[in-house]
């Protein structure tokens, strides 16, 4: 598989974050990255360039999942065939180039998540904007194994002295990813999200990268539109009906 610049950079990542316990396992068609915690393996996701009968094999036969999230560059024409491969829509992969630092907003305050104490902090802000408050403990252990990744940063925003924002930033080769980019509901609307772009991207800029790549849902879009990314690929998303109950 040709890996776009997100799918390389996911890959990498990947790759350097089996130190803590995350796997990736090749398929015919692109990769599979493997979440450190059984309890949260619906996290973990397919990448390929379409859903063809050998991977939808493979996937259904190989994974101890009840579904499989799946990430494709193409749409699949196995949609009508399998009725437990379902097509959940689109989203688009976004891209910033940016050499120059960023004006950072003296109102917040961003910290870099440093030990466990940081580390529950972000898992109880994710389980609450994510919606899976059950999952908060868990996340917080297998979250716990990545302050050992020199690749990977974490920080928790601030809005006064209330936790009010996260946001992850893995380094690959070329680009950036960011993930976890998420405000809790009554904090938004603030500048607190800009906020914490600008902060950590410039620390990756003051290492000379250039290049950050995420993944949008369509709310965001709008954010990160305004804050200079654009638009460079469109992702079709699958789920898939692994194993039974």
């Amino acid at each position: 598989m040709e890996k776009n610049l997100l799918q390389k950079t996911l890959y990498e990542i990947n790759q350097q974050k089996k130190v803590a316990g995350y796997e990736i396992v090749e398929c015919d068609d692109g990769f599979i990255s493997l979440w450190n915690h059984p309890a949260l393996y619906y996290y973990s996701k397919a990448h390929c360039k379409t859903v063809t009968e050998k991977n939808y094999i493979f996937f259904k036969e190989n994974f101890p999942f009840q579904t499989l999230s799946i990430a494709a560059n193409c749409r699949s024409s196995l949609e009508n065939i399998h009725p437990d491969l379902i097509f959940t829509g689109t989203s688009d992969t976004m891209l910033l180039e940016q050499t120059v630092l960023l004006t950072e907003n003296s109102r917040f305050t961003i910290k870099l998540v440093e030990n466990k104490k940081d580390i529950k902090i972000f898992s109880q802000i994710a389980s609450e904007v994510f919606n899976h408050p059950e999952i908060c403990d868990k996340l917080a252990e297998s979250l716990a194994a990545d302050l050992k990744l020199q690749h990977c940063h974490k920080y928790v925003g601030y809005d006064g002295k209330e936790a009010t924002g996260i946001i992850e930033l893995s380094e690959g080769e070329e680009a950036v990813f960011i993930s976890w980019a998420a405000v809790r509901e009554k904090f938004r609307r603030r500048g607190l999200c800009h906020a914490m772009l600008a902060y950590a991207i410039n620390r990756e800029i003051e290492k000379k990268f250039t290049k950050f790549v995420l993944v949008s849902s369509p709310e965001g879009k709008i954010v990160y539109k305004l804050f200079g990314f654009h638009d460079f690929a469109l992702r079709y998303n699958y789920t898939l009906k692994c194993k039974k109950g």
